[in-house]
This record gives C-alpha cells, sequence and structure tokens, in this order.
C-alpha cells in the first residue's frame, strides 16, 4: 500500500528535500538578501500604485469633464489613504 505523503507539499514550496529537512543550514546571508528584496520589491509597488492613483487623478477629469467625477475622485483620494 503506498503511503501518503501529505507533508510532502510544504516541503517541496520551502525548497527543501523532506529526508534532509532537519540537516538543511540556514544560510543567513541568503535570508537577509531575500528579505532585502521583499522590502525593497513592496516599496516599489507602493511607489508604482500611488504613481497610478495620481495620473488617474489628473486624467480623468480631461476625459471626463462633469460635475460628478468629483464622486471618483474622492474614491481614488480614499484609496490613496488606504494604501
Amino acid at each position: 500500500m503506498a503511503r501518503s505523503n501529505i507533508g510532502g507539499w510544504r516541503y517541496f514550496v520551502e525548497g527543501i528535500a523532506p529526508g534532509r529537512a532537519p540537516d538543511v543550514p540556514q544560510d543567513d546571508f541568503a535570508r537577509t538578501s531575500l528579505e532585502l528584496h521583499k522590502r525593497e520589491g513592496m516599496l516599489l509597488a507602493v511607489r508604482a500604485r500611488w504613481f497610478a492613483l495620481a495620473v488617474i487623478v489628473v486624467m480623468l477629469p480631461i476625459v471626463n469633464f462633469r460635475l460628478e467625477v468629483i464622486y471618483y475622485e474622492m474614491l481614488l483620494l480614499l484609496f490613496a489613504l488606504i494604501g
């Protein structure tokens, strides 16, 4: 009868072979490098989101110049405030 390996998926996602999981040393340089790149990527994503919102705020009244656009401008302000 085949043995079910439910915990194997966790090892696959983490990049560790199931038989070697306890023996794998922790590489601090790689871990700090990945954390740094993740932080920089998140910062870049936030800046890109702010830039996109600013472009939409400027472009929206130009494309559709009506009083109803103020509602959408307030929604964009709300989106900018919540991040």
